[in-house]
């Protein structure tokens, strides 16, 4: 005998979140639709505030319910000579809880994955490089994304495209102590800290 088919098709959405298995998405609906039913009108209400209130921020692509820059991008005490390269908004987050970094952020949504059919042109790397262009206070590039192949790989392009572009900017990336194929989302406030500050250069 089969769930409701009400309850299926919710279980069914949540099963399509990263880390959600087809288990755990039929308890979560079920306590939803009997337990607490509460709760899924709370749901159901910051669902509709994120939808429509949620946008990207124009300057660094961080997500903000801002109207054009993000909190970052609009604090004019962040230091504007470096940008930190991230994967998603969550890098940037864990980063800004160590309270190390000052300067502002640049959100990639994505790495160079060519088995993942997933190119420069697929991410925000052209607007990066039109930020460099464009802002002459621009001095440093740090990359902090995580130590794997696809990383580096994305780090290296960006170099180069900094390089063959002739611009004065200088790139680095977090330092070695964090482990190869593990994920700055996880590190430790200490770890990302002493990677921030024994930064290493790019070749």
């Amino acid at each position: 005998m089969a769930l409701p088919r009400s309850i299926r098709d919710l279980s069914d959405r949540f099963s399509s979140l990263p880390g959600v298995g087809p288990k755990l998405s039929n308890r979560i609906a079920l306590y939803l639709s009997i337990s607490n039913r509460k709760l899924a009108s709370r749901l159901e209400d910051s669902l509709k505030d994120v939808t429509e209130k949620i946008r990207l921020c124009n300057n660094c692509f961080n997500v903000t319910d801002n109207e054009d820059l993000c909190e970052i991008c609009d604090n004019s005490e962040r230091d504007s000579s470096t940008i930190l390269v991230v994967e998603t908004p969550l890098e940037l987050y864990s980063i800004e809880e160590t309270g190390e970094y000052k300067g502002l952020y640049h959100v990639l949504h994505g790495i160079i994955s060519p088995v993942n059919g997933i190119g420069p042109d697929e991410i925000k790397i052209n607007e990066l490089i039109n930020r460099l262009q464009n802002n002459s206070e621009i001095e440093e590039i740090i990359f902090g994304l995580n130590p794997n192949l696809e990383g580096d790989s994305t780090s290296l392009y960006i170099t180069n495209e900094v390089k063959d572009l002739d611009l004065d900017v200088k790139t680095t990336r977090l330092a070695k102590g964090i482990p190869t194929g593990s994920s700055i989302e996880y590190m430790s406030s200490q770890t990302l800290s002493d990677s921030l500050r024994r930064r290493d250069g790019v070749e």
